[in-house]
Protein backbone atom coordinates (compact mmCIF):
# COMPACT_ATOMS: atom_id res chain seq x y z
CA UNK A 1 0.00 0.00 0.00
CA UNK A 2 2.78 2.24 -0.33
CA UNK A 3 3.89 2.02 -3.59
CA UNK A 4 7.60 1.27 -3.35
CA UNK A 5 7.99 -1.11 -5.98
CA UNK A 6 7.34 2.43 -8.29
CA UNK A 7 9.64 4.64 -6.23
CA UNK A 8 12.56 1.55 -7.19
CA UNK A 9 11.15 1.80 -10.59
CA UNK A 10 11.32 5.71 -10.79
CA UNK A 11 14.96 5.34 -9.32
CA UNK A 12 16.21 2.74 -11.86
CA UNK A 13 15.31 5.07 -14.65
CA UNK A 14 16.81 8.49 -13.14
CA UNK A 15 19.72 6.32 -12.46
CA UNK A 16 21.45 6.54 -15.93
CA UNK A 17 20.56 10.46 -15.85
CA UNK A 18 22.24 11.04 -12.56
CA UNK A 19 25.22 8.13 -11.65
CA UNK A 20 25.35 9.88 -7.76
CA UNK A 21 21.84 9.43 -6.91
CA UNK A 22 21.42 7.17 -3.95
CA UNK A 23 18.17 6.06 -1.66
CA UNK A 24 17.93 5.55 1.23
CA UNK A 25 14.63 3.31 2.25
CA UNK A 26 14.02 3.35 5.57
CA UNK A 27 11.71 0.79 7.10
CA UNK A 28 10.99 -2.86 7.83
CA UNK A 29 7.46 -5.04 7.14
CA UNK A 30 6.90 -7.91 5.74
CA UNK A 31 7.79 -7.12 1.88
CA UNK A 32 11.28 -5.98 3.04
CA UNK A 33 13.03 -9.29 1.80
CA UNK A 34 10.89 -9.28 -1.34
CA UNK A 35 11.88 -5.23 -1.46
CA UNK A 36 15.51 -6.39 -0.96
CA UNK A 37 15.12 -9.04 -3.89
CA UNK A 38 13.90 -6.88 -6.43
CA UNK A 39 16.56 -3.97 -5.67
CA UNK A 40 19.49 -6.89 -6.29
CA UNK A 41 17.45 -8.08 -9.56
CA UNK A 42 17.41 -4.62 -11.38
CA UNK A 43 21.26 -3.88 -10.15
CA UNK A 44 20.72 -1.49 -7.44
CA UNK A 45 22.12 -2.59 -4.45
CA UNK A 46 25.05 -0.47 -4.86
CA UNK A 47 22.81 2.37 -4.74
CA UNK A 48 19.79 2.21 -2.77
CA UNK A 49 20.64 0.87 0.96
CA UNK A 50 17.78 -0.27 3.09
CA UNK A 51 17.35 0.65 6.87
CA UNK A 52 15.05 -0.97 9.49
CA UNK A 53 15.17 2.11 11.81
CA UNK A 54 16.21 5.37 12.61
CA UNK A 55 16.16 6.44 15.94
CA UNK A 56 14.35 10.15 16.45
CA UNK A 57 17.45 11.39 17.84
CA UNK A 58 19.25 11.12 14.62
CA UNK A 59 16.49 11.29 11.96
CA UNK A 60 16.87 15.55 11.97
CA UNK A 61 20.48 14.91 10.55
CA UNK A 62 19.27 12.35 8.02
CA UNK A 63 17.15 15.03 6.58
CA UNK A 64 19.47 17.68 6.56
CA UNK A 65 22.08 15.58 4.69
CA UNK A 66 19.02 14.82 2.20
CA UNK A 67 18.93 16.45 -1.13
CA UNK A 68 14.76 15.47 -1.10
CA UNK A 69 12.36 13.51 0.91
CA UNK A 70 9.66 11.09 -0.76
CA UNK A 71 6.73 10.06 1.19
CA UNK A 72 5.14 7.10 -0.27
CA UNK A 73 1.21 5.92 0.24
CA UNK A 74 -1.53 4.36 -2.10
CA UNK A 75 -4.28 3.06 0.20
CA UNK A 76 -3.07 4.98 3.76
CA UNK A 77 -6.00 4.43 5.76
CA UNK A 78 -7.55 2.05 3.57
CA UNK A 79 -9.18 -1.29 4.87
Amino acid sequence: GKGIDYLIGAFKLLRPKYPNLFLVMVGKGPDKERIEQRINMLDLDKSIRVIDFIPNSDIVQFYQNSDFFVLLSIEEGVQ
